[in-house]
């Protein structure tokens, strides 16, 4: 039994021992790491100005979609027009038929018509004998004579939406109804049916979605170049018309349009275009080569030296080209030492020894 013990404590002690050469080991590698002194090539950012070229994917959009819906209830007398037909502006499309409305009409034209004849008849004897007329019977006529007419001009009105026009020129892209279809009023009801969308193609929309990084660089009037793939490469020039100024909270972009003119229309809604947009960037302000940046853990990183000792931080890119990015990171100035070579195997808080550099 006691040889068992001392067998335990052998095998503890061995454990234990194995177990602290193990720490210390660790230890012993990490501060080798830390004190070996690495040589590494430096420089110090500098302010200038660059031209940015950022390119995206955007996508055309008509310049006006809009669904035509009846603001009469009725059924359909007859369609006009069919989709992929080019319209004008307050070309009839379709019309409506609704006999209660034609009913209403005829009741309101006879009530119309007697009160007018009733007005003038008391008008015109007042003005021959005006003591057998007293004034209150000629305003209450004429009161009824107005009223009658305002709804007989707003039935005419009703009756008038029974045609369909237009709203402005361009092209049927659909068709929903046909002859005999039940159309409702789009005003009162919750869900009508719509019976035509049109599409205004010219200009055309180009809506481009910016990455937050360059979104703010990018103001109206803008220069962009414009491809596109299904036109054989067509190549247009634009400027950015308009921009939305705030960034959609999903994607961190912010949308920018460029109106084209498309009198031929052979860029057609949908289609997708590369589009390089010039940034000009701001005067003298501070920047790095694209070499000193790298990524570490999806955050874009460069190494900075303080003290003698490596140091890894976040820095946020502004405009960049081929070759230099704009520095936001306002802790970062002339004075900054920034590793361009030998970067590859540093450690925060590895001792380095600077060579500089000039770019």
């Amino acid at each position: 039994m006691k040889k068992h013990l001392n067998f335990l404590s052998l095998s503890t002690f061995v454990y234990l021992l194995l177990v602290s050469c193990g720490s210390d080991t660790k230890e012993q590698e990490q501060s080798t790491v830390e004190s070996k002194i690495q040589t590494v090539e430096v420089l110090q950012p500098r302010y200038q100005s660059f031209l940015a070229d950022i390119k995206i994917i955007g996508k055309a959009n008509a310049n006006r979609v809009v669904l035509l819906h009846a603001m009469e209830s009725g059924v359909v007398r007859s369609v006009l027009v069919d989709i992929g037909d080019q319209v004008q502006k307050d070309q009839t499309l379709a019309l409506i038929q609704n006999p209660e409305l034609y009913q209403q009409e005829n009741k309101l034209k006879s009530d119309f018509n007697v009160a007018k004849s009733a007005y003038d008849r008391l008008k015109d004897i007042y003005k021959r004998t005006p003591a057998l007329i007293n004034a209150a019977d000629i305003e209450e006529s004429e009161g009824n004579y107005l009223a009658s007419k305002a709804r007989l001009e707003a039935i005419e009105n009703r009756i008038a939406y029974l045609t369909i026009k237009a709203p402005f020129s361009g092209f049927v892209t659909k068709r929903l109804v046909d002859i005999g279809s039940l159309v409702q009023n789009g005003m009162k009801q919750s869900n009508p049916i719509a019976m035509f969308e049109i599409q205004q193609t010219n200009p055309i929309r180009l809506t481009v979605e910016v990455p937050e990084a360059d979104a703010f660089s990018v103001k109206v009037g803008t220069e962009v170049g414009i491809e596109f793939p299904e036109l054989s490469g067509a190549n247009v020039l634009g400027k950015v018309t308009r921009s939305a100024k705030v960034l959609d909270p999903a994607s961190k972009t912010m949308r920018v349009e460029i109106d084209l003119p498309n009198k031929n229309n052979k860029i057609v809604s949908g289609m997708y275009a590369n589009v390089s947009i010039k940034l000009q960037s701001r005067t003298e302000i501070i920047s790095l080569p694209l070499s000193t940046k790298f990524t570490f853990k999806n955050e874009d990183c460069i190494w900075i030296v303080e003290n003698g000792k490596a140091k890894r931080i976040g820095v946020k890119v502004g405009l960049r080209d081929a070759s230099f990015f704009e520095v936001l990171n306002t802790d970062i100035d002339t004075a900054t030492f920034v590793v361009l070579a030998g970067k590859g195997r540093l450690v925060n808080g590895q001792s380095v020894q600077v060579s500089k550099t000039n770019y």
